[in-house]
């Protein structure tokens, strides 16, 4: 479903394919599609280092190039200039502080 929501908000919206932070990665397949669709950069994030260890393991088996990975909270991110944020918190977190970072990075910001 959440592949379902991205590839849609991508077809349906103007988005520049450059550059593109998938904040929240867990194990990386949003990020991921984000390079097959076109993306020449995906920069992926996510403060757990046991996600981190195993997005690395999806980025080898996908064979996609392009990425920068960081394992830090998405609030302490120093990025900015990107043409996509993609968030995908955990429910029934209050992203409020998230997003308003991620308006300020990204010319489009999705929540799925």
């Amino acid at each position: 479903q959440k592949l379902v929501m991205l590839h849609n908000y991508l077809n349906n919206n103007d988005v520049k394919k450059s550059v593109a932070v998938d904040a929240m990665c867990g194990l990386g397949a949003l990020g991921i599609y984000l390079l097959k669709f076109g993306f020449e950069k995906v920069i992926f994030n996510d403060i757990n280092p046991e996600m981190i260890e195993a997005l690395k393991n999806n980025l080898e088996i996908n064979n996609v190039e392009g990425y920068e990975i960081h394992n830090e909270p998405f609030e302490d991110l120093d990025i900015d200039d990107v043409d996509l944020c993609v968030i995908d918190a955990y429910p029934g977190v209050d992203i409020s502080e998230i997003r308003n970072k991620a308006e300020k990075m990204a010319d489009n910001v999705i929540v799925i």
